[in-house]
């Protein structure tokens, strides 16, 4: 029966937001690492709503060392410092958020392993949500085989039976394997 090889438990890599993918990284069958840049989405919006925040971060930090500097003679400075030191805290926070925004747009590998995708052009411009799976990264060392037996010549196969794979690289070097589940 034909037999088609697939990896064994993979680690799916799945878009962390929304967005549409803008390249991909690595070629199919391509051995990455762990931390390898996997896809990169187009990052237009998470740059700009960066860059703008990194801007309101600068302008809460000269307000904030002006009151700093009136506050010496100033009472009313004084009063307003606090609320200065605040606005620019959120800001940072509004910064550092958006950094994490931009920074997903590269999503990069979890475990090393072969990434498994088809055609990178079928990707390419391919609007995609949150958690969507865009390709799939394996150890090539775990796979199992999927049997499929075509219903005529269907038998009853049970778990733990033994199998005998002939793959197309080594006809003559069977593999020794067992069956997992028979549906």
């Amino acid at each position: 029966a034909p037999v088609e090889v697939t990896p064994q438990e993979p680690f799916v890599v799945a878009a962390p937001v929304a967005g549409v993918v803008e390249r991909m990284l690595v070629a199919p069958g391509a051995h990455v690492s762990e931390g390898t840049p996997l896809v990169q989405l187009v990052d237009t919006t998470l740059r700009s709503d960066f860059e703008v925040a990194d801007q309101k971060v600068e302008v809460a930090r000269a307000r904030t060392l002006r009151l700093q500097q009136a506050s010496v003679e100033d009472a009313s400075a004084k009063r307003e410092l606090a609320i200065a030191q605040t606005e620019q805290s959120v800001a940072e926070a509004e910064r550092d958020y958006a950094r994490a925004m931009l920074d997903k747009s590269v999503i990069r590998a979890r475990q090393g392993g072969v990434a498994l995708y088809g055609d990178p052009r079928d990707c390419v411009g391919r609007p995609v949500a949150v958690g969507e799976a865009i390709m799939r990264v394996a150890d090539p060392r775990r796979i199992e085989f999927q049997i499929k037996v075509p219903v005529a010549d269907s038998v009853n196969l049970h778990e733990g039976a033994r199998v005998k794979v002939f793959l197309d690289a080594a006809p003559l070097d069977p593999i020794e394997a067992s069956v997992l589940r028979a549906a």
